[in-house]
């Protein structure tokens, strides 16, 4: 029977051992294939070549583990299974090329109290599929059922890893299921890092704990019924400090859901039919309950609520943007107790549901919908003029402002009128002077939205235009802070299109698992002091540019060559993010600005915008492909591996593209998507990215400074 005592118990203590900075996450086990007992699994039977370890049982097609060891799993097998006998640890099964089908119970078990690592192989791909019978709910009379593909009882710790591919299609009932800590069986875990997971589940849950599930790393993709990815107790996405997973879930009931709730770092991506994000678990009374967002960068599309705690809800670092459902008492951001924001980027679209209080300490805000204070009468913005306008500032240090938009007021903060958004409207949001600081597309109806960045500038007045017409004016101000009544602040600020979330599948253009803040420059990418030992460069009058700064010079050229331009106010914004539509104009402006087909496909082009025929030409010549949603994401902040992608195919469709440099002497070349190593090869090998520390840090943006820098060292 299950302790809920000491359920709590850990997960308190999980929960103290993260905030204190004491890693608790178990490592991958290291392995020797050279000494493993290798399983082919057929229909006719399982085949063994013998190694050094000989604990395991056969009979017909079902293979029993009860004995320390590596196995390597192979071959195809219409009805077979894999079980750890329980109690039995330091087990790992190496899946190279396994594709297992079960007829009754789980491909894989992990009995209680066992220790397991499944890795999937370098560049292995694995399908494991159970079939209707496989449901202890529906065929009670079915003893082997195990209700899971991949299944981990009560006390046993299971890690998926690997640099391969694991395919989870569950007809049954669950993708993935670790089990519950327990006095008797002790304490149980579930983890995924580094490892390509993608989990069909089309009866009930994608990838569900009983107890404790980190997704550290790699990527996960979930498609289910009803939870996509939910732990009963402590989720744990990414790790502070760590670029993170890419976890996607492309369609769900409700989209992640536990009881204590924390993302420290990754791109994680919700559609959800009803609550996109949650921290909750009817079975629990008496605990707070908890969603912790403090890196990384979210996306929820819900039909419900975008985010919602029975408990609290705090942001202190990241991008999260969200969209409810716009009708009803759903909201974007919902939570039991006031809301906090003291860090990141903030983007809440839907309605104003119950209403949002902030609490005590967090920074100010103006929120329009229903009951809320707007600005002033709306003032018109012009489009921005060019690939330099914009660029988001990623960075997590400093404090949130939230400014939330409606339409124009009967005077300025006086009470506002209704915002009116349809799906598909193009959102942006402009500074004084009419550049684009903030840009989005609303993928719902809306009649509320909340904007905070932590480039906000207090006292500046922004307008917010909907498909380009002004909608409503806010000036950026100093709020209370104090929770409870929408409406008493009035803070906007800078910004662009936060970065973009992967679409299913792997596509050339996706971005990587992570968003770790752009790498300080190395010695590799400053600026070389001028021969005769004089000054550094003139920053071509950019107020934001220093002299002195090791960008300075590869402004000056950009600016020069008309590649770039400033973002308005005398200013060039070096650490903002450089966005796809920038890196495209620019691309398409060296390529002599040629004419172009209509018809790329991309929803989120619209004709007539200043990246339309850079868009559209980049995809006509394979230089970008988009997303599976048939989104391009204009405004979305560019990976550097991304940059390299498109700088590389730039190259190749002028046959200047030269031969790959090893990235093995980088720290972190495992963490370059595939689709990029030869792009990231090439960079290198070019003098284009140098990297910092012995890292190449490909999953981090690039700052509009950087993308001016590796322009110069590309073309000058």
């Amino acid at each position: 029977m299950k302790s809920k005592s000491i359920h709590t118990i850990l997960a308190l203590a999980l929960a103290a051992a993260l905030l204190a900075g004491f890693c608790v996450f178990p490592v991958s086990a290291g392995y020797d294939t050279s000494g493993a007992t290798a399983f082919v699994f057929s229909d006719g039977g399982i085949a063994v070549t013998e190694g050094n370890y000989t604990g395991y049982k056969l009979e017909g097609t079902a293979l029993t583990i009860n004995g320390a060891g590596v196995y390597v799993l192979s071959g195809s097998c219409a009805d077979g299974s894999v079980k750890v006998k329980k109690g039995t640890t330091g087990v790992t099964l190496l899946l190279d090329g396994l594709t297992l089908t079960s007829a009754t119970t789980a491909p894989i078990c992990c009995n209680k109290s066992t220790e397991v690592t499944v890795v999937a192989a370098a560049g292995s791909v694995n399908t494991l599929t159970d079939s209707a019978y496989n449901n202890d709910d529906n065929y009670p009379d079915n003893e082997d059922a195990e209700s899971a593909v991949v299944k981990a009882k009560d006390g046993a710790k299971l890690t998926l890893c690997g640099t391969g591919t694991i395919n989870v299609i569950a007809n049954g009932k669950n993708g993935v299921k670790g089990g519950a800590t327990t006095e008797d069986e002790g304490e149980a875990s579930l983890t995924v890092k580094e490892l390509t997971l993608h989990i069909t589940a089309p009866v009930n849950d994608g990838l569900k704990s009983d107890q404790e599930l980190n997704i550290l790393s790699g990527t996960v993709t979930v498609s289910a019924a009803d939870d996509g990815i939910k732990s009963d107790y402590v989720l744990n996405i990414g790790a502070a400090g760590t670029a993170g997973p890419v976890v996607t879930v492309t369609e769900s009931t409700e989209g992640i859901e536990a009881a204590t709730l924390n993302i420290y770092s990754g791109s994680v991506t919700v559609h959800a039919a009803d609550d996109g994000i949650n921290a909750a678990n009817s079975d629990l009374t008496n605990y707070d309950f908890s969603c912790a967002i403090s890196g990384g960068t979210v996306y929820v599309d819900a039909q419900g609520d975008g985010i919602d705690s029975n408990g609290s809800l705090s942001i202190s670092g990241g991008t999260v943007e969200v969209y409810s459902a716009s009708s009803g008492d759903n909201s974007p951001l919902d939570a039991e107790s006031a809301v906090s924001v003291t860090g990141g980027t903030v983007l809440a679209v839907g309605a104003p549901g119950m209403g949002v209080s902030f609490a005590q300490g967090s920074q100010s805000y103006v929120m329009f919908g229903s009951g809320a204070m707007g600005g002033g009468p709306g003032m018109g913005g012009q489009q921005p003029g060019g690939p330099g306008m914009g660029g988001w500032n990623n960075s997590s240090a400093g404090a949130a402002e939230l400014m939330a938009f409606g339409g124009p007021g009967s005077n300025p903060g006086g009470m506002g009128a209704g915002l009116s958004v349809s799906a598909g409207s193009t959102l942006a949001i402009l500074d004084a002077d009419g550049n684009t600081v903030y840009s989005a597309t609303a993928v719902r109806a809306a009649s509320m939205a909340l904007f905070s960045s932590d480039t906000l500038t207090g006292g500046e007045s922004y307008t917010l235009t909907v498909n380009g017409t002004a909608a409503a004016t806010a000036t950026a101000a100093t709020g209370s802070g104090a929770g409870g009544n929408p409406g008493d602040g009035t803070q906007s600020g800078t910004g662009t299109e936060p970065p973009a979330q992967p679409g299913a599948g792997e596509q050339p253009d996706q971005p990587g698992s992570g968003d770790e803040p752009p790498a300080p420059p190395t010695e590799g990418e400053q600026t070389t002091p001028p021969a005769d030992g004089g000054q550094a460069p003139a920053a071509s009058g950019f107020g934001d540019v220093a002299a002195g700064a090791w960008y300075a010079e590869a402004v000056a050229y950009v600016s020069e060559t008309g590649l770039m331009q400033g973002v308005g106010g005398g200013s060039f914004d070096p650490n903002g993010a450089a966005s796809r539509a920038m890196v495209a104009a620019i691309l398409y402006r060296l390529a002599g600005s040629p004419a172009v087909s209509c018809g790329a496909g991309f929803s989120d082009v619209a004709e007539g915008q200043w990246y339309t025929d850079a868009v559209l030409w980049a995809a006509e010549n394979g230089i970008v492909e988009g997303y599976a949603d048939g989104t391009f994401r204009p405004g979305a902040a560019i990976t550097r591996e991304q940059l390299a992608a498109l700088l590389h195919r730039y190259s190749v469709l002028n046959g200047t593209a030269d031969e790959n440099a090893d990235l093995s002497a980088f720290t972190d070349a495992d963490a370059v998507s595939a689709w990029a190593e030869d792009a990231l090869g090439w960079a290198v090998g070019a003098g284009l990215l140098r990297g910092s520390g012995g890292r190449l840090n490909p999953k981090a943006t690039a700052t509009r400074a950087q993308l001016a820098q590796i322009l110069m060292n590309y073309l000058a």
